[in-house]
């Protein structure tokens, strides 16, 4: 019922947006993440009716293992083969984004809605889920951008200073990967 619904959603988003104004909109696919499988034959079907964005939280379904995990690849080499980029909301973790109270807790929670694009990045760069799909492109949106050279540089820093311990290793480093493949808005 999941897919079906989001294949339903994503034929509406096509006929009322899309081709109402195929020079300026582009709407985002919207998945079905409660079974992998489901999600990549929605991946397919997006890509068939001429969608080129996919949409997914920056937390992972509480249900599902998280996006540094295996089950994720074909999810991953489904959207590198339809050359679809993967989005990334900021504030759409599944975890309640009002995690603190309190004297500041507005601001807080305000930057914490952030984290959860820049956590999805590393796991994906971390896990070698863009290493192995090098055509594959993620954006994460209303984040900004300047949390990106940070990353890439402590991401190096752990990949050289904990070489050991890499798993698995990278064909490249990992601020190369983020910054030819993750996008930030």
């Amino acid at each position: 019922l999941v897919r079906e619904a989001a294949a339903a959603q994503n034929e509406w988003a096509v006929s009322e947006l899309q081709d109402a104004a195929p020079d300026r909109l582009v709407p985002a696919a919207q998945m079905p993440m409660l079974a992998v499988e489901d999600a990549v034959t929605e991946v397919e079907h997006a890509a068939e009716i001429g969608l080129k964005v996919i949409n997914l939280p920056t937390g992972a379904p509480p249900a599902m293992p998280d996006y540094n995990a295996d089950d994720w690849e074909p999810l991953w080499a489904a959207a590198e083969r339809a050359g679809m980029v993967i989005g990334f909301h900021i504030g759409t973790d599944t975890e309640d984004p009002a995690i603190f109270r309190g004297p500041g807790g507005a601001i807080l929670n305000y930057v914490e809605t952030c984290y959860g694009g820049q956590k999805v990045a590393t796991k994906l760069v971390a896990s070698g889920a863009l290493d192995r799909h090098p055509e594959l492109k993620v954006l994460i949106s209303e984040g900004g951008a300047t949390w990106v050279p940070f990353l890439g540089d402590r991401m190096n820093e752990a990949y050289r200073q904990h070489a050991m311990f890499i798993r698995p290793p990278l064909t490249r480093l990992p601020k190369e990967i983020l910054f030819r493949q993750v996008y930030a808005s």
